[in-house]
């Protein structure tokens, strides 16, 4: 009985048992299917969030993600799973992001961090991100989860309200205004900087109170300002008011206040709002403004000349001086009438004055401005001349004419005086012009004659010293025939006589051929297309002296030579040679006048880069200072007026810096006078 009894109590437990545990079973898959829902459900929930949401284990590596995350990098979530940030991102990024990962980890701490990533797209993005630990329930670590959101449009947002903010700033710092805003519940008051500016502080340099406001006003004019603002909120209306205010340094401003009350539903005011604008300036040119403005209708009234204003064709103002030039009884008398009303019917020049009035209105209409003489007509009839300026002014929109009258009835009349002067002083001028023009033919005639004779004068200068080398020859043959024997039959004496005779021939043919010469470089002197030739530079030198040498060898002078160059130069030597024979014959001149004893003359060459210069000096105790300047002057000399006419000098020195492109210069040494001649290499039509 008793196996019996416990068989059937264990097959009896064991179905209550078998019966128990299906029941387990059910609610247990019931429970795990309850479970994959919710986890189900979660997993849609979570991939329906646009933020970015990601789980890291303990190594940093991805263990799940949102649809949001997957589709930001480009990668599904399979893939994505068990990679780490170095395998999905650039070396940049991922630096980035294990340097924020690690701190949650070690510090079991959530942290948030702003940052800029790169879409799969190529949008660069701003994300606001925060990570936190991951916990079991029982407090082990099991990793990290992170959820980023995209907040770029904020940020940019941010950046332009920061950007519209600085906008504001610098337009209320150009125009002066700030704004401010009063809480009259709390009695609140904010102050832009530029308020603070206007009232002298620093921007927020301390917290506004309206009891603060007050104290800045000037005292009289804080009943102002008090009642429009109570005002204002009583009357639920705007208030526009300008008053003082005190600066802290004790300077006043003028400010211009607008503002208005702010309601709520029960129709109780609790802000105002409104501006301050700095009008100082302002006011001080509104000031200037109306004292420019009366000195010009004082000016303008009182101003001697007639002053008028033409709208469409008539006066439409005028000034006293108007009045009396016109002769009218007051200036109603003169509005509204045509310039032709108060002017004869025809001008001077035989056109209408309604023709006329009409064409200078529009000449100044159109260049601005005009100015003509008019004739008028005062109220008595009487005819008097203006000097008129017309200007074209733009007043409200519309132009009108500026009319200036100047009375010149007087200044006419002396024209019409002078006219009559004019035309006998015309009548008188012709009649002398007649006798001047007489006149002038004899001293054309007689001008000619001066200038032959000067010309004469230089040619007898330049041909004293050759005649009397000539007469010194021709005197020396007639002496040599008059001591030769009457009989000269021998061979030897014969000879002798014919060789003198020859030799002395030949120079007076050099004397002639020089004085040939002479006419020549005269008659070409101001020629001015004379054509330069190569000559050795000591060819003019040789021949001057061959001219000289008689002379100097009866006046004991001596001629020491000291040619460093002999290079050719294109020159007219003709000229050249005329100049130092005059500068050579002035010095034995010189020799002769004062006695000199041992007369010596120095001549030298020198080249000198792109000229040659040729120097003559004497030791005939020089020239006198205070004459030096004028000795090139014309018609000055040093001579007596049988030796000399002044002109030497003069044209020696307009041959070589004029016709020779050189220059001629003297100076004074211990011994005398030194003359340097200067003339370039090379020159323009040289040949």
């Amino acid at each position: 009985m008793t196996d019996h009894g416990a068989s059937h109590l264990d097959n009896s437990e064991l179905a209550r048992l078998r019966a128990e545990n299906d029941e387990l079973r059910t609610k247990a898959l019931a429970l795990e299917h309850a479970l994959d829902q919710q986890g189900q459900l979660l997993l849609n929930v979570v991939d329906s969030i646009s933020d970015l949401i990601f789980y890291k284990n303990t190594d940093l590596c991805y263990i799940g993600c949102n649809q949001a995350f997957s589709d930001f990098l480009g990668f599904s979530k399979d893939y994505i799973i068990g990679k780490s940030d170095f395998e999905l991102f650039p070396q940049k990024y991922a630096e980035l992001f294990r340097s924020k990962d690690i701190p949650v980890l070690e510090n079991l701490t959530a942290y948030s961090n702003y940052e800029w990533v790169e879409h799969a797209d190529g949008r660069r993005l701003y994300l606001l991100t925060k990570k936190a630990p991951l916990l079991n329930s029982s407090g082990l670590l099991l990793g990290m989860v992170g959820v980023s959101r995209d907040i770029t449009e904020e940020h940019h947002l941010r950046d332009d309200i920061k950007v519209a903010n600085q906008h504001l700033v610098n337009a209320q710092r150009i125009a002066k205004i700030g704004h401010w805003e009063w809480d009259i519940r709390t009695n609140a008051l904010m102050w832009s900087d530029e308020i603070y500016r206007i009232f002298g502080f620093e921007p927020q340099e301390f917290k506004p109170t309206y009891e603060k406001f007050l104290d800045t006003i000037h005292p009289e004019d804080r009943e102002l300002v008090n009642s429009a603002v109570g005002s204002a909120i009583e009357l639920n209306q705007e208030y526009n008011i300008s008053h003082r205010i005190i600066l802290p340094d004790g300077h006043e401003k003028m400010v211009r206040e607008i503002g208005r009350a702010v309601y709520d539903a029960e129709n109780t005011p609790v802000h105002m709002l409104g501006t301050v604008q700095d009008i100082t300036r302002l006011k001080q040119v509104e000031a200037k403004l109306a004292e420019q403005e009366e000195a010009f209708k004082t000016v303008y009234m009182h101003s001697s000349d007639g002053i008028l204003l033409i709208k469409e064709g008539r006066f439409i103002a005028c000034n006293h001086a108007a009045v009396k030039i016109l002769k009218a009884k007051n200036e109603s008398s003169v509005i509204n009438l045509l310039p032709s009303e108060i002017s004869p019917l025809f001008q001077a020049n035989g056109e209408t004055s309604a023709e006329k009035a009409n064409e200078v209105i529009a000449a100044c209409l159109e260049r601005g401005a005009f100015r003509f003489d008019w004739v008028h007509v005062d109220s008595e009839g009487e005819k008097f001349w203006v000097d008129v300026l017309l200007t074209r002014l733009m007043i409200n929109g519309q132009f009108l004419v500026h009319v200036a009258w100047r009375d010149i009835s007087d200044r006419k009349k002396l024209e019409g005086e002078l006219e009559i002067s004019t035309q006998g002083y015309k009548d008188l001028a012709a009649s002398l012009d007649l006798r001047v023009k007489e006149q002038s033919i004899q001293l054309i005639k007689q001008s000619r004659m001066a200038q032959m004779g000067e010309m004469l004068s230089m040619i007898a200068h330049q041909w004293r010293q050759p005649l009397s080398s000539i007469v010194a020859v021709s005197s020396s043959i007639k002496l040599k025939i008059d001591l030769s024997p009457a009989d000269l039959h021998a061979p030897t004496e014969m000879q002798d006589f014919k060789d003198y005779t020859y030799k002395q021939m030949n120079e007076i043919e050099i004397y002639v051929n020089a004085l040939s010469s002479t006419i020549d470089d005269f008659r070409t002197l101001y020629k001015p297309d004379k054509t330069m030739y190569s000559h050795p530079l000591t060819e003019p030198i040789k021949r001057a002296l061959s001219l000289l040498e008689r002379s100097f060898r009866e006046h004991s002078i001596l001629i020491e030579k000291s040619f460093n160059t002999d290079i050719s130069v294109f020159m007219h030597a003709n000229e050249v040679m005329q100049v130092i024979l005059n500068l050579l014959k002035n010095a034995e001149d010189n020799f002769v006048e004062k006695g000199t004893v041992h007369p010596k003359i120095l001549l030298e060459t020198f080249l000198l880069n792109d000229l040659v210069k040729i120097q003559i000096c004497d030791n005939g105790g020089g020239i006198d200072e205070e004459i030096m300047e004028k000795i090139f002057d014309p018609y000055f000399s040093t001579k007596n007026e049988k030796n000399g006419t002044g002109l030497g000098l003069y044209m020696c020195k307009i041959i070589i810096e004029q016709h020779e492109k050189g220059r001629l210069e003297v100076k004074n040494t211990d011994a005398g006078a030194c003359f340097s001649i200067e003339l370039p290499l090379g020159h323009k039509g040289a040949l």
